[in-house]
C-alpha cells in the first residue's frame, strides 16, 4: 500500500509503482466511467486510456499526498471520459439507470396521464445530465467535496450544494411519480 511520502517524488516513479498504483485505483476508476457510460467494454477502454495518460502526464502531478493524486488520477478520468464523448459524439441516456424507476415500468401500462409522467422524467433527465457527474463522484466513488472540487473545478461548498439540490429533485419527483402511478391504478 503506498504511504503520503510515495507521492512526494511520482516524476521519479518506475513502471514497478505504477503497477502497485494500477492495482490500488484501477476499481475505483472503472466503477466511476462506468457510473458514467454505463457500458463495461467502453468503462474498461476508458481506465486503461486513463492509467496510460497518467503515466504520460507524470510530470505535471505536483502533490505531494494520496488526497492529491487521486483528485490528480480522477481529473485524468474526467477528462479523458469527456474527450470520448467529443469523439463519438455520444449523448448519454438515462434508459440505462432503470433501477431507479422501475416501478414507473411495472404501472406503466395503467397510468392515464402519461404525459404528466413523461414531463417528469424530461425535468429528472436534465437534473442529472447537469449534476450527474459530481453525484455520482459523491455517492458512487464515495469521493471528498475536497476531491470533487479539484476534478471539477468548482468550490467545496458548490459541490455540496449541487449534491445536496439534486438528491432532494430526485427524491421529490420520484416520490410525485410513484403517488401518479398509484393514484391510476
Amino acid at each position: 500500500m503506498l504511504r503520503d511520502k510515495d507521492f512526494e517524488s511520482l516524476s521519479k516513479w518506475r513502471l514497478e509503482i505504477w503497477w502497485e498504483i494500477y492495482e490500488d485505483y484501477a476499481k475505483r476508476i472503472y466503477d466511476f466511467l462506468y457510473y458514467k457510460t454505463f457500458e463495461k467494454e467502453v468503462a474498461e477502454d476508458l481506465t486503461q486510456e486513463t492509467f496510460l495518460k497518467a503515466i504520460k502526464k507524470t510530470s505535471s502531478f505536483h502533490g505531494t499526498s494520496r488526497g492529491q493524486f487521486t483528485s490528480w488520477l480522477y481529473s485524468i478520468a474526467y477528462n479523458n471520459y469527456i474527450d470520448s464523448l467529443r469523439t463519438k459524439k455520444e449523448v448519454i441516456e438515462l434508459e440505462n439507470v432503470e433501477d431507479s424507476f422501475q416501478i414507473i415500468e411495472h404501472y406503466w401500462e395503467n397510468i392515464d396521464n402519461k404525459s404528466k409522467v413523461q414531463d417528469i422524467l424530461s425535468f429528472l433527465n436534465t437534473i442529472w445530465k447537469t449534476n450527474k457527474d459530481i453525484v455520482i463522484m459523491r455517492i458512487w466513488d464515495d469521493l471528498s467535496y475536497k476531491e470533487i472540487s479539484a476534478i471539477t473545478w468548482k468550490s467545496e461548498e458548490n459541490c455540496k450544494k449541487i449534491v445536496s439540490r439534486t438528491l432532494h429533485q430526485i427524491q421529490a419527483n420520484l416520490a410525485l411519480i410513484f403517488f401518479i402511478c398509484t393514484i391510476n391504478l
